[in-house]
């Protein structure tokens, strides 16, 4: 039980990551309304950049994919390794190819449908 002055951490990985704030909460969706995702803070601790880095992601994505629309992971989205760290996720690396990958894209299509190539935001 938490007393009074107790310090906490927030995860801020698992709290964007919550299904009843945001359906499909594992998909980058920059147009997503309402967006309850907590990275930004909130009351007077809100970033006054957040407008700033939400255009800066929006523009460089919109870019990577008019360069490259067929742009997939090269490989299955089980193999992309994560660095994890307290109120931090992020990955290692990321293999992708600018044609697209229809084997992955097959095999992993045929074993299980409910995954997608995803740009991790966190």
């Amino acid at each position: 039980q938490l007393k009074r002055g107790d310090q906490i951490t927030a995860g801020l990985a698992s709290a964007n990551m919550d299904p009843a704030a945001n359906p499909r909460p594992e998909e980058l969706d920059l147009a997503r309304k309402p967006n309850r995702h907590v990275a930004f803070g909130t009351g007077i601790h809100f970033c006054l950049g957040h407008q700033l880095a939400r255009l800066e992601a929006k523009c460089a994505l919109q870019a990577l994919y008019t360069r490259w629309p067929r742009l997939a992971l090269a490989v299955a989205p089980e193999a992309i390794h994560w660095l994890r760290r307290p109120g931090m996720r992020s990955i290692i690396s990321l293999p992708v190819m600018p044609s697209g990958n229809a084997a992955v894209s097959a095999a992993h299509s045929a074993a299980d449908t409910s995954h997608r190539a995803e740009v991790a935001t966190s």
